[in-house]
């Protein structure tokens, strides 16, 4: 006993306590790994009849796949074992997955090498496998798995990403093309080319070449392909530019510059600028200058070029201002005064959406002759909860949603109710806010809940089988559009920093509105052949 204390002490157990609170999934570790050094280290924390729940919370905080983690918790009754056993099937499935992708990519990429096709043949270090084995897409080899592969860390020589070995990395035969293109681009004459918009296509970076697409006439024919010219203060003078997305920086000519900018000074750059047809274009320098667009400014820079064509707007420029594509293509607003448009929207189209006008419009529908009906338990009692502080960063949102559902005649203002309910505000895409009740606390305990039966993706699927074109409606706030029984509105009043409402339609976080709004759409469209209702 006394050797055992002195040749192999019991550690502290705050340390390993310590230690195992902070013990998290490494980059490269299996689950099996990191679920083996968890219990190693519980093991002097002095967990007792606590050790199972201990290490379940561990292991699930702890892990670095984000979908694992986010399945564990949503998993209810959720044990260490039952963790452990979810945890390495969801890993096994995942590694499953990524190397039938990867067998998917060298199928693929085998068949473009077929004879006739214009594809660089990889070196003959290029990992196969003739005997359709098991293959480690780590390194190639047909002895073990991608888990048990001792490469996992490796960087590749090649992609310079972690998990892979360059002879069997995806990434080859991209470089190969690129090496060709390379070599074209050395003859006499030069491959035309556009850079992407993360500007690795170009040689080097915009700051040493950059490549202009310009189309320089467009046949009547083609309507579609008009040019869209957008006016922009530069330097305090409006000028008016072609917006074109091929081209990354913004051009105008020096006799355009002598025209509107003449107060601005001309600086040196070394940036060689050619057009789509490789031709190269004459650089006399830079401006930077202030940009003005929607009372919105930005400090821009402006190069200046040989010739007499019309300023240029490129990429640059288009997300700095942040452009509106919807408000300068005028799909529904025609022509803006900002631009020129020469294909205005067609007449047809004018004339549908004139005559159905209450579909397009902004406004919240109602569905005409039907009312919500709420049923409460014989003994249920009204409950009334104050109401809930709201963030001051969406406390205007909130206001400006309520003004509006209360213009629509969604909420009405009433100043006393014996039911009371806490909005719940959801946020939406674009800024926007949904009013939701937190029900549960009150009409949800107390209320007969309807039942109808909702259909599942599976009978979609099928319903839809043999189709070809495939169109969705989306009803704006659907619950919204259902009006409630006067007598069962006051069981719904939300009770808001800015007093009590009464809702008039159904709202969200009722629990029998899902089966109520079902029930009765199915009923509206019963009848009409190809309609899924969901």
């Amino acid at each position: 006993m006394l050797l055992e204390q002195y040749f192999d002490p019991e550690p502290l157990e705050m340390m390993k306590l310590r230690k195992f609170r902070q013990r998290m999934q490494r980059e490269g570790e299996t689950v099996t790994e990191y679920i083996t050094s968890l219990q190693r280290d519980a093991k002097y924390c002095g967990f007792g009849d606590y050790l199972q729940n201990g290490l379940r919370n561990q292991l699930v905080f702890g892990l670095r796949n984000q979908r694992i983690r986010t399945r564990l918790i949503e998993e209810k009754g959720l044990t260490f074992e039952k963790a452990k056993q979810i945890a390495l099937s969801m890993e096994a499935s995942g590694e499953g997955a990524e190397v039938l992708n990867r067998r998917l990519q060298e199928v693929s990429l085998v068949d473009k090498r077929k004879p006739g096709r214009d594809v660089a043949t990889p070196p003959a270090t290029k990992v196969t496998n003739p005997t359709n084995k098991c293959m480690c897409f780590r390194c190639g080899s047909e002895a073990h798995l991608a888990d048990k592969c001792e490469h996992k860390n490796k960087i590749c020589g090649l992609c310079k990403k972690k998990g892979h070995l360059k002879r069997v990395c995806l990434s080859s035969n991209a470089k190969y093309r690129q090496l060709d293109v390379n070599k074209n681009r050395s003859k006499k004459h030069s491959t035309n080319f556009v850079e992407d918009s993360d500007g690795s296509g170009a040689e080097g970076s915009d700051e040493d070449r950059v490549y202009v697409l310009d189309v320089c006439k467009v046949e009547n024919r083609f309507n579609d392909l008009s040019k869209i010219f957008l006016k922009v203060k530069v330097g305090g003078s409006i000028i008016k530019f072609e917006v074109d997305s091929g081209s990354p920086v913004s051009l105008i000519s020096s006799t355009d510059k002598d025209k509107y900018l003449s107060n601005l000074s001309l600086q040196p750059t070394d940036i060689e600028l050619r057009s789509y047809c490789g031709n190269k274009i004459g650089v006399h320098g830079v401006i930077e200058t202030e940009v003005l667009y929607e009372d919105k400014a930005n400090h821009l820079r402006l190069f200046v070029v040989e010739g007499r064509r019309h300023p240029l707007l490129g990429r640059e420029w288009m997300r700095a201002l942040s452009l509106d594509w919807n408000d300068i293509l005028g799909v529904l607003l025609g022509s803006v005064d900002k631009i020129t448009l020469h294909s205005p929207l067609p007449s047809a189209v004018k004339g549908l959406i004139e005559e159905f006008s209450s579909v397009f419009d902004d406004s919240i529908g109602k569905i005409e002759g039907i009312q919500a009906a709420l049923h409460l338990k014989a003994d249920s009692k009204p409950v009334f909860l104050k109401a809930r502080s709201l963030p001051f960063s969406i406390r205007d949102a909130v206001e400006k949603e309520i003004n509006t559902l209360v213009e629509s005649g969604v909420l009405v203002k009433v100043d006393r109710s014996e039911w009371g309910t806490p909005v719940v505000p959801v946020m939406k895409s674009g800024g926007k806010i949904r009013l939701c009740g937190d029900y549960k606390l009150t009409v949800n305990k107390s209320l007969l809940i309807d039942e109808h039966p909702l259909p599942t993706i599976n009978e979609m699927f099928s319903n839809m089988a043999g189709g070809q074109k495939f169109t969705k409606l989306d009803l704006s706030q659907a619950y919204l559009q259902m009006s409630v029984q006067p007598e069962d509105q006051p069981m719904l009043t939300l009770n808001t920093h800015l007093g009590l409402f009464q809702p008039t339609r159904l709202m969200y976080g009722v629990a029998s509105a899902p089966a109520i709004f079902q029930r009765e759409i199915s009923q509206i469209l019963q009848g009409i052949p190809h309609v899924i209702k969901s």
